[in-house]
């Protein structure tokens, strides 16, 4: 598949179908710059991670500053998914930015709902 290749290609790995599991672990802590990834290169980062349907909740990193929603999302999902950018990195990430395209009216809705009902 074209990720495996691109990434490994950029990343010096050697991940493929069989080995989605451990190419996820390591997406993410590239992507959180956790473990050994904490001191990257610039080269070597990640900076923009596209998903659908994954890494929603479990996935924590402070430098997500923005979240792109194209899809209507309600109750825990909408605290889960906006929780993903409140990490405070430094002075230059005070707070995340929530961006939703599909139905917004819609979603502001839906998080005025899951703010009454979780905050």
């Amino acid at each position: 598949m074209e990720i495996f290749t691109d990434y490994n290609e950029r990343y010096h790995t050697n991940y493929s179908l069989t080995t989605a599991k451990e190419f996820k672990d390591n997406l993410s802590k590239r992507f959180a710059r956790k473990g050994q990834f904490k001191y990257l290169k610039e080269e070597d980062k990640i900076d923009l991670l596209i998903v659908v349907d994954q890494m929603l909740t479990g996935f924590d990193s402070k430098w997500i500053n923005t979240l792109y929603l194209d899809k209507v999302i309600q109750n825990e999902l909408v605290i889960q998914a906006f929780s993903r950018t409140n990490r405070i990195a430094d002075s230059d990430k005070p707070f995340g930015v929530i961006k939703y395209y599909r139905k917004p009216h819609t979603m502001k809705q839906n998080i005025d709902k899951a703010i009454k009902l979780y905050a």
